[in-house]
């Protein structure tokens, strides 16, 4: 669960082809492995799953203060092979930034950072919410390019986006 600090598009390159996602793995199993919950915890938040239905793991180890919602969204990002970058340093090119519009950027709750590899780039947090499909879709007429996520860091996206997007 490391954070990348980004200057500039080589850096973004080199931190998503680094970016390997982690299928076979279950959340608990990565929280365990980082410290962050023990198997007690994990073993009573299924059991409440179990019986709670389609409540989401992550969910239910904040709500009993096993996990913090950081550590569940850097554990998630980390499963599905998105990095996670802080955007303080970063300042995105204009002909990058005017391939979103400002009110998709602030809809989607994302920033584009850069063409890696012929796909846009964006981050935005937290990793798991974000709707690839339906901001695909809205991207879709802006740019032929696919599109690839990161996940921000510690810097306030809103911050960034008031910088950048004036």
């Amino acid at each position: 669960m490391k954070e990348h600090v980004l200057h500039d598009e080589a850096d973004l390159a080199e931190v998503l082809a680094d970016a390997r996602p982690l299928p076979e793995r279950h959340l608990g199993e990565l929280l365990i492995e980082a410290n962050i919950i023990s198997e007690a915890q994990l073993d009573e938040a299924l059991q409440r799953q179990r019986r709670g239905g389609s409540r989401h793991l992550g969910e239910l180890l904040v709500e009993t203060g096993a996990a913090t919602e950081q550590q569940i969204h850097e554990a998630l990002a980390d499963k599905f092979g998105i990095p996670i970058v802080r955007l303080a340093d970063y300042v995105p090119g204009s002909d990058v930034l005017a391939l979103v519009p400002p009110e998709v950027v602030l809809q989607y709750n994302v920033l584009p950072l850069g063409l890696v590899d012929g796909r846009l780039v964006t981050a935005g947090r937290p990793a798991h919410d974000i709707k690839r499909t339906a901001l695909s879709q809205a991207m879709a007429p802006l740019t032929e390019n696919a599109l690839r996520l990161a996940r921000e860091g510690r810097t306030s996206l809103e911050e960034v986006f008031n910088v950048r997007l004036e």
